[in-house]
């Protein structure tokens, strides 16, 4: 799909949206004006789809083995040429020049911190990749991890400028971008979250809400535990992890395996469900698209009286649904919960996901329990 748009997102998300649904990955390509009937400060968009990787693991060789293996393999077929017959060592050396050559220099610098992001989860999966219960690295590592990943937004945020900042670039000068992009996103995906939550804006968002009285925090998407580990390490909450899926390649909190949606204590410790009104928050992560439902359920289900969602929330106006949580989902949060806190996260180009905190409307509380909040919650949306 292409389009002109007038902000860095591309009309017809929900199309992107379905992509995301069906099992596909997707990407958007954009740069400045394509020509001069593009004024008043047009980006011109594509959004592009690959088939999704069907595990994060390696099937043979290490994950940064695997990603210099994918990057040659894109840069040749991007091009005229192969350079599958370099030795590793000369492909690596190679995957930088080539790019460098081609005038990318942000994409040089991006793929040298996602590399130093594969080499350290070689290192920390390699102790409990034949465990049965893999053990999350010390504070110590996760110290490093954070430090890596720090980089790794940096790095991201100079791709971003490139391709969607005041100066963009042309798209016929980064459409050859969006391949690498794409597979890079999912090793990083894979091996954090889908959802790029900085320490500073964690933060930020643990000022606001221990404004509203919260000690902790439950995130029942979790994945490899990756926000449970900010929230916990960095912003001083404790936290909870739940997720359904047992494989990950490094868990970086101990993560209940268990859908919560079956959970009566959410995964809670004995003795602290009759806190969850008062003291905990529900963490909502890049929740499913329809027709995927878990969002939508977990946030119904939740009883507590504060939601943090990371994700896109769509523009009613003009009938966008983001690419997380969908309709429902949407209709749900405007219906039952107040917005009081939101701010900018780093994010891959193309997409417009933030970070919210929202408090439970006194309606839908009432009819709820006795210990329900009854005074109105602030109005006013607090820009960061």
């Amino acid at each position: 799909a292409v389009g002109e748009v007038a902000r860095p997102a591309c009309r017809g998300r929900a199309a992107v949206a379905a992509a995301l649904a069906s099992g596909a990955v997707v990407g958007v390509a954009a740069g400045g004006p394509s020509s001069d009937q593009h004024g008043g400060g047009a980006v011109r968009c594509e959004v592009l789809v690959e088939p999704r990787p069907q595990s994060g693991c390696p099937d043979d060789g290490s994950f940064h083995a695997r990603l210099v293996s994918d990057t040659t393999r894109l840069l040749a077929s991007s091009r005229s040429g192969s350079l599958a017959s370099l030795s590793s060592g000369e492909a690596e050396e190679s995957v930088d020049g080539v790019l460098r050559n081609r005038g990318a220099p942000e994409l040089a610098r991006l793929l040298d911190a996602v590399e130093q992001l594969t080499e350290m989860m070689d290192r920390l999966s390699a102790p409990t990749a034949s465990a049965a219960l893999p053990v999350p690295p010390s504070s110590e590592h996760r110290r490093a991890a954070r430090a890596a990943y720090l980089r790794f937004l940096k790095e991201l945020e100079g791709v971003e400028a490139a391709v969607l900042g005041p100066k963009a670039r042309p798209l016929a000068e980064t459409r050859w971008w969006v391949p690498l992009l794409l597979r890079w996103r999912y090793y990083v995906c894979s091996f954090f979250s889908w959802g790029l939550l900085s320490e500073e804006a964690a933060l930020q968002a643990a000022d606001c809400l221990r404004g509203l009285g919260i000690t902790g925090i439950v995130d029942p998407l979790a994945g490899s535990g990756w926000h449970a580990s900010l929230w916990r390490d960095v912003a001083g909450f404790a936290a909870v992890a739940v997720d359904v899926y047992e494989q990950r390649p490094v868990p970086w909190v101990e993560v209940q395996v268990a859908d919560a949606r079956t959970l009566d204590t959410w995964g809670l410790p004995a003795g602290s469900l009759h806190e969850l009104l008062d003291k905990w928050a529900l963490h909502l992560s890049w929740p499913p698209h329809s027709p995927e439902t878990v969002g939508e359920e977990l946030l119904r289900r939740w009883p507590g009286r504060v939601v943090i969602f990371l994700g896109e929330r769509g523009d009613a106006l003009l009938g966008e649904e983001g690419v997380t949580g969908g309709q429902a989902f949407n209709e749900a949060l405007e219906k039952d919960w107040e917005l009081v806190w939101t701010s900018p996260i780093p994010h891959w180009p193309g997409y417009a996901d933030d970070l919210n905190i929202y408090q439970r409307r006194p309606a839908a509380a009432a009819g709820r329990v006795s210990r329900a909040p009854t005074e109105t919650p602030e109005s006013a949306v607090q820009k960061k």
